[in-house]
């Protein structure tokens, strides 16, 4: 675990831009009269990879997209970095290949998306190569999305969660569809994120389907918990 005092990215480098945190105290949400979580309590610091782990139901994603603010808890409180909520500060990766515009090519994909969160096409293009290099998906910058194959799909899905430098960020099912120098790739990504003093959360049907993480939180089918199961030690 990278101590909070972490530097973030230097100048002409990728990586979060400022330090990282997720606080989520008595959260609980329902559709109709089910309810998927109930009374969750988490916290994940700057330096950190989360993992939820948890079978398919079990209110992972609904988790995940009440921290991106997608979705309004019916009751507690959420803090990413520090602030509500939907302010800009998280990135967010979709299970499998979608978020993405199939018609366009990978590098417009990025410009797009880079620019929603305030970066200048050419900061959008910069950025987005270095991503992919590290990715091993530059050589997709021109391709279709529609043409890539369903691993490239998801590298570059994932590649868009990480642009412009989100404090925090949130990959549904993050080796999915990925091959084992995919999974190398991604899970660099991740940690290179959380050494620069950001904070990754993942959802993942079980372990080893993500990256090793710092805090690993069950999740059971129906209520999600809040009890650590885990922790690396590192």
């Amino acid at each position: 675990m990278t101590m909070p005092g972490a530097p973030t990215a230097a100048a002409g480098e990728f990586g979060p831009r400022s330090k990282g945190s997720i606080e989520i105290s008595g959260v609980s949400r329902r559709f109709g009269e089910f309810e998927v979580l109930r009374h969750v309590d988490l916290a994940i610091g700057p330096g950190e990879v989360g993992a939820l782990i948890g079978a398919n139901g079990s209110g992972k994603t609904t988790l995940l997209r009440i921290v991106a603010g997608l979705l309004t808890p019916n009751a507690g409180s959420v803090s990413v970095a520090g602030a509500p909520p939907g302010r800009g500060l998280a990135g967010y990766v979709l299970a499998g290949d979608r978020g993405l515009y199939w018609r366009l090519t990978a590098m417009q994909n990025m410009e797009f998306f880079g620019g929603i969160a305030g970066l200048r096409p050419a900061e959008a293009r910069a950025e987005a190569r270095k991503i992919l290099r590290f990715l091993g998906a530059d050589a997709l910058e021109s391709k279709r999305v529609e043409v890539c194959s369903t691993g490239q799909r998801r590298r570059l899905a994932i590649a868009r969660g990480f642009m412009a430098g989100p404090p925090v960020v949130l990959v549904d099912e993050p080796f999915a569809d990925l091959d084992e120098e995919g999974c190398r790739a991604v899970e660099g990504l991740i940690r290179r994120w959380a050494d620069l003093g950001g904070t990754v959360l993942y959802a993942a049907p079980m372990r080893g389907a993500g990256p090793e993480a710092d805090v690993v939180f069950g999740v059971e089918p129906g209520r999600a918990h809040a009890a650590t199961v885990w922790t690396s030690g590192r």
